[in-house]
């Protein structure tokens, strides 16, 4: 085993035993489509953190979701932070944002983790939850390791997947509460007959296969107290 991940296995059997937990939670569904305004998950992340003063959006691409959180009437401080130089972020790594001394409420990290190693996730955790306050929240997203559709399939700098109830251990034996959700992404917010008719072949066959038709996951954590 690399040194390099040995961290992730210190208190393996402890980590094994809080994922056999995992068994016995609902993973509920939630929806992502392209919208103008915030899609059922966006919703979703908004109505858990539409109250905290600030939020860190790392990895936040085309800054889509800052403006509509701006749009919904989001009235804390939204920050971002990415590598890529497309957009104007707020800072470009988080080693900039710790060098600050910044600590936010709310950190989201949507679709990010999927283009790091385990021994680059290691790393980055740490680093990652500093940047949090006390009771803070944090939402992590990232393509689902049982769907049927393979992670790699859609993107070729995907390194890593990362099961659902894995992360929702590794971060409940982190003093956060997490509830964990599957993500579907559609066309639009209202199916078509044939997309319709799709989804529920997909979920029939994924059913039968022991798979997953959900492409994507979801965590919602919160610092206990």
């Amino acid at each position: 085993m690399s040194e390099t991940t040995s961290g992730l296995f210190t208190n393996y059997w402890e980590f094994v035993k809080k994922r056999n937990e995992f068994r016995t939670l609902k993973r509920p569904v939630l929806k992502w489509y392209p919208s103008s305004d915030l899609n059922s998950f966006q919703k979703e992340i908004y109505q858990f953190t539409q109250n905290c003063s600030s939020i860190l959006d790392f990895g936040a691409g085309d800054l889509s979701l800052k403006n509509k959180f701006l749009s919904a009437g989001f009235q804390g401080q939204y920050q971002t932070c990415d590598v890529s130089q497309d957009f104007q972020y707020d800072y470009s790594s988080l080693e900039e944002v710790v060098q600050k001394g910044k600590k936010f409420d709310a950190l989201f990290i949507l679709e990010v983790i999927e283009h790091l190693s385990l021994a680059e996730f290691e790393r980055f955790l740490p680093l990652a939850l500093s940047l949090l306050n006390s009771k803070g929240k944090l939402v992590l997203s990232t393509p689902n390791a049982q769907a049927i559709n393979a992670v790699w399939s859609g993107d070729l700098t995907h390194v890593k997947s990362y099961p659902l109830g894995d992360l929702w251990a590794i971060f409940s034996l982190k003093g956060f509460d997490c509830k964990p959700y599957r993500v579907v992404w559609s066309q639009g917010k209202q199916m078509g007959v044939r997309e319709r008719l799709k989804f529920e072949a997909a979920r029939v066959i994924t059913h039968l296969l022991g798979v997953d038709y959900a492409v994507g996951i979801a965590l919602f954590c919160e610092k206990k107290s």
